[in-house]
């Protein structure tokens, strides 16, 4: 099973670092994450292009500011997964999370 993790922001520089890397650290690997920029005007946005340019699963979409709910319609049309599960850029998973989740599958 593959997970497509959509996660949209909106100007959130202080926060988005710890989102990414909380995903980062994941023991299960199978999954892909969509970044969906919410026309952020902070530093979001090159944040995320830094902490996810070597990595194939992270996608980064910029968009004009349109709400959340717009961003996480474009993960969805964007999504490859199986399953989709938001997370807020001010969230963090624990790092058995995505195993968690997938064995209770």
């Amino acid at each position: 099973m593959f997970y497509s993790i959509i996660i949209p922001f909106y100007n959130a520089e202080k926060t988005i670092e710890r989102c990414i890397k909380s995903i980062l650290i994941q023991d299960f690997t199978d999954y892909e994450v969509l970044l969906v920029n919410d026309g952020s005007y902070d530093k979001s946005g090159e944040k995320v292009s830094a902490l996810i340019e070597n990595d194939m699963r992270f996608t980064l979409i910029n968009n004009k500011h349109a709400g959340v709910s717009h961003s996480r319609n474009t993960g969805i049309s964007n999504a490859k997964g199986d399953f989709i599960m938001f997370v807020d850029a001010d969230d963090s998973l624990e790092p058995l999370c995505l195993k968690m989740i997938h064995d209770t599958i």
